[in-house]
């Protein structure tokens, strides 16, 4: 079982948003997909992203901007 199938449609997004802006900020346009996101989220695991989550919608950390 994939650690994303457990996360809300939100999350999902908001996670997937932090990827794209914080581990694929060098990779090129074209790579940049919701399924290499995920396979990213499915890689970190549930620990560093439920963190990772928790402070986003706390308002405790900003996602950086490009």
């Amino acid at each position: 079982m994939s650690f994303i199938t457990t996360l809300s449609f939100k999350d999902l997004q908001r996670l997937r948003e932090v990827v794209r802006k914080v581990h694929m900020a060098h990779y090129r346009e074209d790579h940049v997909s919701d399924y290499e996101c995920d396979r990213i989220i499915d890689a970190l695991g549930p620990g560093v992203l439920e963190w990772d989550l928790k402070r986003l919608v706390d308002g405790k950390e900003a996602i950086p901007s490009s």
